[in-house]
């Protein structure tokens, strides 16, 4: 259990619509999940606040998390990481407020209004590359490219699968 989160990775994609990162609980519906988005038809689990506005985005890198509440979601559209070039995100979660930085750009804050939920509950699974789809037996929204320097809460994932470490299965 979570009441803050910190999240780091660089990353290479040509792609317009992937999911990168997915983390879940054991025993509640807490998630965080990385996305990169292209239109309102994929997006999985973004607030119908934010569809009017990015029905023709394509390439934005977007992170939604629900702490047992409601989805929230911070991204930045005017930033497309799409590109072919190397870019890092930093997420830090503390409650239920979040900041996404993108490379060096502005940070965006969110501060979500009314009673919410602070904890993580229970983090059990961290998934990169995509996210399982266990009644169709395939990855849902694959991420081609790079990843590099996965950091969360002082756990570097994809060391621990390079290692081949019993914590994870590749």
């Amino acid at each position: 259990n979570t009441k803050s989160d910190v999240l780091s990775l660089g990353f290479i994609t040509p792609l317009e619509n992937a999911i990168m990162l997915r983390i879940d609980s054991d025993s509640s519906s807490d998630f965080i999940e990385v996305e990169i988005v292209s239109n309102s038809s994929i997006l999985s689990n973004f607030s119908m606040l934010f569809i009017d506005s990015w029905l023709q985005v394509g390439g934005c890198l977007f992170v939604s998390y629900n702490l047992g509440t409601q989805d929230i979601t911070i991204g930045n559209k005017n930033v497309r990481i799409n590109d072919g070039s190397y870019h890092v995100l930093r997420f830090t979660r503390i409650g239920a407020n979040a900041t996404l930085q993108i490379d060096d750009f502005r940070p965006q804050i969110t501060e979500p209004p009314g009673r919410q939920l602070l904890v993580f509950n229970t983090q059990n699974q961290i998934q990169f590359g995509g996210k399982w789809n266990q009644h169709l037996n395939k990855v849902d929204r694959p991420f081609i490219g790079v990843m590099a320097g996965l950091v969360f809460n002082n756990l570097r994932p994809l060391d621990l699968a390079s290692e081949s470490n019993q914590l994870t299965r590749v």
